[in-house]
């Protein structure tokens, strides 16, 4: 595949933007023992506004957008922050974040100073792969008395750095004692170069979105078509009050809002738990960096075939719009109907938040779910490098 040196026909929110959180709060219900029977639940799912680049939370750092998240998830179910024993947060553009955004995020949200805590990075997937990882650690007995745990991803663009190269040790004497040299230095940006660009290809995500177009015949018309109905379903969602129940308000110092009986069904019934759906399956997926926008397709496959379904089992789906060449590739390679695939639109409208979008996607499909009813979805999302992450949920009527 060829990578042209700009792009042209390519619509992506990549670079609009801002920051936000999204938490799926999982529950473990096991059967006689671990290895016998498990269960995995999503029992509360939340996230914060997806804010505009340098826009209203321009000046909240990502971990205390996680822990909202977080606080907002807990809220909505009587399981005490005690009960929680792990913590998973996807997050990309680490630097300067300091360190364990996880661990952050959790302790801020007032959970155990014991709860385990791990930071996932697998650029846009880290959200999505987060669940997954918390749910294998839940599956195996882990996750404390409760089997409880908390994943996600949190992401906050607007406060990426800039890097300067060569500055340590790089001028007269050399090494640990160089003294950095006369002249300039140009800033790197943290978000081009650890977020929208491969690592091994050197190459913006955004060309190979439109070499993809190129190579797949999918024409500016048609690329403009799903960002216009992408931004239109989003416009509708928003104004029928659609994602009110995923959303959790971001309040400011002043506290003004700053953006908008068998021994496992006890579990459920002492702590007031409903659960919202079940994790059936997950699975990843790895091909050559170039081909990253169509890595989708290999991980539902393999998702849907462990989970013993077929495409045409699925109700609802998220796909996350990295770009829309991407969503409409991944769409017409899976055979999917429009109707079902971001049906409150996507990314392209809402932004792309990379280390949270995998959780935001899963957050809006449940939600999705609940509203028409439907049995099966799936949350599908590539990530740089020539990868994907694919979940299987079932709802719980």
């Amino acid at each position: 595949m060829r990578v042209p040196q700009h792009v042209s026909s390519v619509r992506s929110c990549d670079v609009r933007d801002s920051r936000s959180s999204s938490v799926v709060f999982l529950v473990l219900r096991v059967g006689p023992n671990v290895l016998a029977s498990v269960f995995l639940y999503i029992v509360s799912a939340a996230r914060t506004p997806i804010g505009s680049f340098l826009g209203s939370l321009r000046g909240v750092p990502a971990v205390e957008l996680a822990a909202v998240a977080i606080r907002g998830a807990l809220d909505r179910t009587r399981l005490p922050s005690s009960a929680v024993g792990e913590c998973v947060l996807g997050n990309v553009l680490g630097a300067n974040t300091g360190q364990a955004p996880a661990r952050q995020a959790a302790l801020a949200a007032s959970l155990p100073v014991a709860t385990v805590c791990t930071t996932v990075n697998k650029v846009c997937a880290s959200g999505l792969k987060a669940v997954g990882l918390a749910a294998d650690s839940l599956a195996l007995g882990r996750g404390g008395a409760a089997g409880a745990a908390v994943a996600g991803g949190a992401e906050s663009m607007s406060r990426a750095p800039h890097y300067l190269e060569g500055l340590r040790g790089s001028g007269r004497g050399g090494g640990r004692f160089g003294w950095p040299t006369v002249g300039d230095r140009p800033a790197i940006d943290a978000i081009n170069r650890d977020g929208l660009t491969d690592g091994t290809l050197g190459a913006v995500m955004g060309s190979l979105a439109d070499a993809l177009a190129a190579e797949q015949g999918i024409s500016r018309e048609e690329q403009d078509h799903h960002a216009t109905h992408s931004y239109s379903r989003a416009a509708k969602a928003a104004h029928a009050g659609l994602f009110a129940d995923e959303i959790v308000a971001v309040k400011a110092a002043d506290g003004s809002v700053a953006l908008g009986e068998d021994e496992e069904v006890h579990r459920f019934t002492s702590y007031g738990l409903s659960p919202v759906a079940r994790i059936v399956a997950y699975a990843d997926a790895e091909g050559p960096p170039e081909a990253f926008p169509t890595a989708p397709i290999p991980a539902v496959h393999a998702a849907l075939a462990r989970a013993g379904l077929s495409v045409g089992d699925v109700d609802v789906w998220e796909v996350n719009e990295a770009f829309s060449a991407a969503a409409v590739a991944v769409n017409r390679g899976l055979g999917l109907e429009a109707t079902r695939v971001n049906v409150r639109g996507g990314a392209v409208a809402m932004g792309h938040p990379i280390g949270a979008s995998g959780a935001r996607i899963l957050v809006t499909l449940l939600s999705v779910l609940k509203e028409r009813g439907g049995a099966y979805g799936v949350a599908a999302v590539c990530n740089g490098g020539g990868g994907a992450s694919a979940l299987v949920v079932q709802r719980i009527p």
